[in-house]
Parts: C-alpha cells; sequence; structure tokens
C-alpha cells in the first residue's frame, strides 16, 4: 500500500488549490467518498500534505459543473464524508483546497492514497 497520487514538490511548490477530474464513464449519484492518506512504510501518517479542505463538484459534460460541497478532514490515516445533497454526474472534481503539515499547520503539497467514491 505504498502507491499515492501526490502533487509536484520539487522543482516547483504548487499550493492548492490541487484538482483533479475523474471520468466515471456514465453518470452516477454520487453519496459521499473516503480517503486514504499517505502512509510510511511502516504504517504511520505521512505529516506533510494529507488532504484538511477538500471540495468536490459534478457534471455530465466535463464543462459545467454542480457544487456538491466543502468538507473539512481530520487529520487521520483514513477519512469519511457524506455530500449534503446526494448530486449527479459523469464527471467528479476532486479538489484538495487545504494540506496538511502535520496535525496543526499547513503545507503546500497534497497527497493521497486512496479516493474511492460511493
Amino acid at each position: 500500500d505504498q502507491t499515492y497520487w501526490g502533487t509536484e514538490f520539487s522543482p516547483n511548490r504548487v499550493a492548492p488549490p490541487h484538482v483533479t477530474i475523474i471520468d466515471m464513464k456514465k453518470s452516477m449519484t454520487v453519496h459521499g467518498g473516503r480517503i486514504k492518506s499517505r502512509l510510511e512504510k511502516n504504517g504511520n501518517m505521512v505529516n506533510n500534505g494529507q488532504a484538511k479542505i477538500v471540495t468536490i463538484s459534478l457534471s455530465n459534460d466535463n464543462e459545467h459543473w454542480t457544487d456538491a460541497g466543502t468538507y473539512s478532514l481530520p487529520f487521520e490515516k483514513e477519512n469519511t464524508f457524506f455530500l449534503n445533497y446526494h448530486t449527479s454526474g459523469r464527471y467528479l472534481r476532486f479538489s484538495v483546497d487545504r494540506c496538511y503539515g502535520g496535525a496543526n499547520s499547513e503545507f503546500y503539497q497534497a497527497a493521497i492514497s486512496e479516493l474511492n467514491i460511493f
């Protein structure tokens, strides 16, 4: 479980938001998601880059977006969030708006081990 998605950290320090768009291949109703943090080989959390605030949007055409909410996540190995309103779309835009730099500070880079949408 050592693979992860991470934003550029060298030579450029790109500040959030960090946005990725996922084509789910068909329109789906989304109820929430689960995010697993990047872990070290010993299973401990990597202190920097965990998602702190995320925004979810959905679209049927990858052009016009419906906001599905902004969510604050605790500094945990795994976080589950539920949308305030179930939202449908083919494309999911996942934005990491702020990142942890340890439990109490912030960091410019984001790193996520897994993102599951349900």
